[in-house]
């Protein structure tokens, strides 16, 4: 079924790898970002290069003005939404001793309040549908807590049970409500690691390797695809193993 789809956070990483995957498999997207607007439209004009749709909007997914505003111009665009991916994420890290009130909010406003209010935006239309696809990005780190990211692992790992409260309050409907756990993956942020620090990191990947935003992007698109109709409340991890532990 081709569907009208918003990314949030789709100017990079695993959210353009989602977007670029969706517009192939004839989705028409819009995509949300913040601040990289240079970004947001190189992969708008990358997917209508390719004969796909995309609208690059801005958007911060914690104030609720904003994400009304950003479905309005995806349903003007494209039509009422029917898969909806949260993408949108931020690090805040910091030592429990160390972290302050405010890394705190910001952690869990963008990790977990900003997905709250794309999904309370959307079920009405889903429900009215009776039909939509919902997942939620969340991470490995819900599983195994590093330190230093108390605030983010805690976020991520509210959006597990958010995702799966959705799940059961819209199954009857006809909508799934997933999440996605990736693990290291290739991206910007890996990329500012010392060469010292990857090592170390990738040796606790038993697959030994990081992963890539394609194969995020190929979980996600499973689980909107016609092969992921019977699957809703799960939580997938993508991450070469990792949160299986030592």
């Amino acid at each position: 079924m081709i569907a009208a789809a918003v990314v949030t956070g789709g100017s990079g990483g695993i959210g353009a790898s989602v977007a670029r995957r969706l517009a192939r498999e004839g989705h028409l997207v819009t995509i949300s970002y913040r601040q990289d607007k240079a970004a947001a439209t190189a992969v708008a004009e990358e997917i209508i290069a390719g004969g796909g749709r995309c609208l690059p909007v801005r958007a911060d997914v914690t104030e609720p003005t904003d994400v009304a505003a950003l479905f309005a111009a995806a349903e003007a665009a494209h039509g009422p939404t029917g898969i909806l991916v949260n993408s949108a994420g931020a690090l805040f890290d910091a030592l429990l001793i160390e972290m302050t009130d405010q890394q705190w909010h910001d952690a869990l406003a963008v990790n977990l309040t900003g997905p709250l209010l794309c999904c309370r935006q959307v079920a009405h239309g889903m429900m009215r549908a009776r039909w939509g696809r919902i997942v939620n990005i969340s991470s490995v780190t819900a599983l195994i807590g590093p330190a230093g990211q108390g605030n983010y692992a805690a976020a991520k790992a509210g959006l597990l049970g958010l995702t799966r409260s959705l799940a059961r309050e819209l199954a009857g409907r006809g909508i799934t409500c997933n999440a996605v756990l990736p693990g290291f993956v290739e991206t910007k942020i890996i990329s500012h690691l010392s060469d010292k620090r990857y090592t170390e990191l990738r040796r606790q990947v038993p697959l030994g390797r990081f992963g890539t935003a394609e194969e995020i992007a190929a979980a996600v698109c499973f689980l909107c695809g016609a092969d992921g109709t019977y699957i809703t409340g799960a939580a997938i991890p993508v991450d070469g193993g990792t949160s299986i532990g030592m």
